[in-house]
């Protein structure tokens, strides 16, 4: 009899322990919910702060016209023309672009190397994140493309933009990786050895 008091004595105890392990456990989750929300609360607020470039001219064009017009640049479009994503290109005059185009530049310590033992950005993420906020922040979806091509230091990625003037469109391009030299500025295509050759 001794010895069963004992294990129920010992189990009770155990169970009050797990039960205030298990009571600590959810306050930490809470704690840590809450500091989650929080973080995307400042988050969203820095995102504000820090992309509020002042105003810019919006303009929209077709897609197809813009397939067509980089098709005439030389310039090959990765995804087949069946499946393109969408209807309309928004974009800029070079003014507000120039306004933009510091927030789409992000630093050259967030660059991995592809092929290594972690994965990370590389060009290509350079320029698919610098699309995407375009898009996402900025407003001008489809405005500021990914681009592709052949450099000295071999195969790289950039952006290329559609810029309104009054005699029609144009497209500049800039590097979005802060470690170049030419990074955070719109140049011709062609300056500075950045030729591109395709899109998407």
């Amino acid at each position: 009899m001794f010895i069963i008091d004992f294990i129920r004595s010992i189990l009770c105890k155990e169970s009050r322990e797990l039960q205030l392990l298990v009571t600590k456990l959810k306050t930490e989750i809470s704690e840590l919910l809450n500091e989650n929300k929080n973080l995307k609360i400042k988050e969203a607020q820095l995102l504000k702060e820090q992309t509020v470039p002042g105003d810019y001219p919006i303009y929209k064009m077709r897609y197809s016209e813009q397939i067509t017009e980089l098709e005439e640049l030389g310039l090959e479009m990765q995804v087949k023309t069946q499946f393109r994503p969408d209807t309309w290109v928004y974009y800029t005059d070079e003014e507000g672009w120039n306004k933009i185009i510091p927030f789409l530049t992000f630093p050259a310590d967030l660059y991995v190397a592809e092929g290594g033992d972690e994965g990370g950005a590389d060009c290509d993420g350079y320029a698919k994140y610098a699309s995407a906020k375009a898009e996402m922040i900025f407003k001008l979806a489809n405005g500021c493309i990914q681009t592709w091509g052949q450099m000295p230091l071999g195969r790289h990625a950039w952006n290329l933009v559609t810029i309104h003037t009054d005699n029609g469109r144009i497209r500049k391009q800039f590097e979005p990786n802060a470690g170049f030299e030419y990074a955070g500025e719109l140049f011709s295509i062609g300056d500075h050895v950045y030729q591109p050759d395709s899109w998407k």
